[in-house]
């Protein structure tokens, strides 16, 4: 029986190797066609694009971690000051820079 597995195992293998094989040979085919110029650009660009991913990926992450720690002092900020969120005036109120006040328009108030 476990001779059968290996037996198996290594035909797969085999297949694998030669379909490789095949792979590679139209790709150096396909490279020994293409001019020289071409391929030296491919390969720069290639190695452009590898280059700056790590450093894509590290700016996204810290701009993550700032927007992070900005929202958790926010929270710590609130959490001392236990500050209330303003509500906003209702059209029917109005502010009196004199007094400081918020003070409630009538109907009546409104007319002249």
């Amino acid at each position: 029986m476990l001779h059968n597995i290996s037996q198996f195992l290594y035909s797969i293998g085999r297949q694998y190797g030669q379909q490789g094989r095949r792979v590679l040979d139209r790709f150096t085919a396909g490279l020994s066609r293409t001019p020289l110029p071409r391929v030296l650009i491919v390969l720069a660009a290639i190695a452009l694009v590898l280059s700056l991913l790590p450093f894509i990926l590290m700016l996204i992450l810290a701009a993550m971690l700032f927007r992070l720690s900005l929202h958790l002092m926010g929270i710590r900020r609130m959490q001392e000051a236990r500050v209330q969120p303003q509500q906003r005036p209702s059209a029917y109120e109005a502010y009196d820079a004199q007094t400081g006040q918020q003070d409630r328009l009538r109907w009546r108030d409104q007319q002249h």
